[in-house]
């Protein structure tokens, strides 16, 4: 009885949060384009970022990188690595978010309507590291990215880091 109790809970929370619109889960409901689909966004119209730069990257034990700081424009993917330099593990799911420098400022960039992320909880050890390949195109993004700023931003152990790259 306590399973079925449980399991019914767990449903309700899911299906609530699932219609919480999450910024990591939906694209920006206000986000317009300079002409046909998947053109460059106008970045007046895209969200501000729900992130304080001088809150990121606050534990010097927990680092995220990209492969490289300048990538080729055109290229379909990067690579992320999340460092545990802890002596304890640290936890992530599979959310992230992209965001652009316009400005002076930091812009999240929205994912297409149809793309979606596992609800997976990886555990990381101490003194270990895990590597991801970060789609950076149509294929995920409503609009191709330009020469600019970019940063990954994401939740480690609930604690928000970034790392920054470049297009060339």
């Amino acid at each position: 009885m306590k399973q079925i109790i449980g399991s019914i809970l767990l449903t309700v929370a899911v299906m609530i949060l699932s219609g919480c619109g999450h910024s990591l889960l939906n694209p920006s409901p206000n986000i317009a384009s300079s002409g046909k689909g998947g053109s460059e966004p106008e970045y007046s119209k895209l969200k501000l970022t729900d992130y304080k730069t001088d809150k990121m990257n606050q534990n010097a034990n927990i680092v995220l990188t990209v492969g490289t700081k300048f990538i080729p424009t055109g290229s379909t993917s990067i690579t992320v690595t999340i460092e545990n330099k802890t002596n304890h593990k640290i936890g992530y799911g599979a959310l992230y978010q992209i965001e652009t420098m316009e400005n002076g400022k930091w812009y999240q960039l929205p994912f297409r309507k149809d793309v979606s992320f596992s609800l997976i909880y990886k555990n990381l050890n101490p003194l270990q590291s895990d590597r991801a390949m970060v789609s950076i195109t149509t294929d995920t993004l409503q609009f191709p990215l330009k020469k600019g700023k970019y940063r990954i931003v994401k939740e480690i152990d609930q604690q928000i880091f970034s790392a920054e790259f470049e297009l060339l």
